[in-house]
């Protein structure tokens, strides 16, 4: 009738066939005609478009499972995917398909369009195939940064740059905002507009703190990332300090070689730093190198009656050489003479 014979639909048919000869004596007999039956290609029945947001983790379910139907009752049905450099996967028994990477980017391709095969397991195996539309959603990536390990040497002045975080964000357009949410202890740097770390209290000392720890923040308006930004203070020679005795007196009878007050000290924040001590501007006095004790030189001439005063300069160099000095006054005193006759 051209409808067609399916075996699933009916596997024998009965037909009875009338022969006649001159159209009397009619003989009839009954056939039976069986349907042999034929493997069947499945169907897939779903095969619509499909999305998935990007960055979802590994095996991330994708819609619902693929869905087939096979004429042929009790088959087990196969599933696969045609390329499977596509970043997707397809259970086999399930049909269900999954995120097979680690990171799903929208900067792939922002469509896949996957090939879909199921095959059934008659004799011979038939296959149905379809393709499958599956769109990655872009979704706000977080800025990208990295903590960061840097150095300065002591003493530098307020504002000066350490370092930059360098953070940068996938997604074009987003503004990064810069701040510190752990601050070390004492305070003293601070993070600019442009992730800069910077100085903002001129107290870097290596001789009184050695290392900095600060968190900091990113953020694009949607995403915040920290990190830690660690500074190791790198030690500078440091000049110096003189402290002058109280009191520089002598009388003008000092022999040659006695001491003048107390000796002269000098501080050094440099551990180990020695200090050589020199005199400049007299040739009354002098000043022994190693101990700073100021003494009356040889063939000195103090003469009170002359001038009861001498000012000249002490000088302290470090073993870096740097050098502190200062202006002192030493007062003559009057000593008794004999008179002249």
């Amino acid at each position: 009738t051209g409808t067609g014979v399916r075996f699933a639909d009916c596997q024998s048919w009965t037909v009875v066939v009338e022969a006649t000869i001159n159209s009397v004596n009619p003989t009839q007999c009954t056939l039976t005609i069986r349907v042999g039956d034929m493997n069947d290609a499945p169907v897939i029945t779903n095969c619509g478009a499909r999305n998935v947001d990007e960055r979802s983790p590994v095996n991330t379910e994708v819609g619902l499972p693929m869905l087939a139907t096979d004429a042929d009752a009790g088959q087990a049905l196969t599933w696969s995917l045609r390329d499977t450099s596509v970043p997707f996967k397809i259970g086999s028994c399930d049909g269900q398909i999954k995120v097979r990477v680690d990171e799903l980017d929208v900067s792939r391709p922002t469509r896949e369009d996957v090939g879909v095969d199921v095959r059934d397991d008659g004799n011979p195996v038939m296959t149905a195939s379809c393709t499958l539309r599956i769109d990655i959603n872009d979704r706000n990536d977080p800025p990208v940064m990295e903590d960061k390990d840097f150095s300065a040497f002591e003493n530098l002045a307020v504002g000066t740059i350490i370092g930059s975080m360098g953070a940068t964000d996938p997604d074009a357009g987003d503004i990064l905002t810069y701040s510190i949410h752990r601050a070390d202890s004492p305070d003293h740097l601070e993070i600019d507009s442009q992730g800069r770390l910077k100085v903002k209290v001129a107290a870097l000392n290596f001789e009184a703190k050695t290392f900095y720890s600060y968190g900091i923040t990113v953020s694009d308006g949607r995403n915040v990332v920290r990190r830690t930004a660690t500074v190791a203070v790198q030690n500078m020679n440091e000049k110096p300090t003189i402290t002058v005795p109280a009191t520089l007196t002598v009388s003008e009878a000092a022999a040659a070689g006695s001491a003048v007050g107390t000796a002269f000290r000098a501080t050094d924040e440099d551990v180990g730093d020695t200090v050589r001590w020199t005199v400049s501007g007299t040739t009354q006095f002098t000043i022994d190198a190693t101990t700073g004790q100021l003494r009356v030189a040889a063939n000195a001439g103090l003469d009170f009656e002359a001038r009861t005063t001498a000012t000249f300069s002490v000088l302290a160099e470090d073993s870096g050489e740097l050098t502190d000095f200062r202006a002192v006054t030493v007062t003559v005193l009057d000593a008794n003479e004999a008179p002249t006759v």
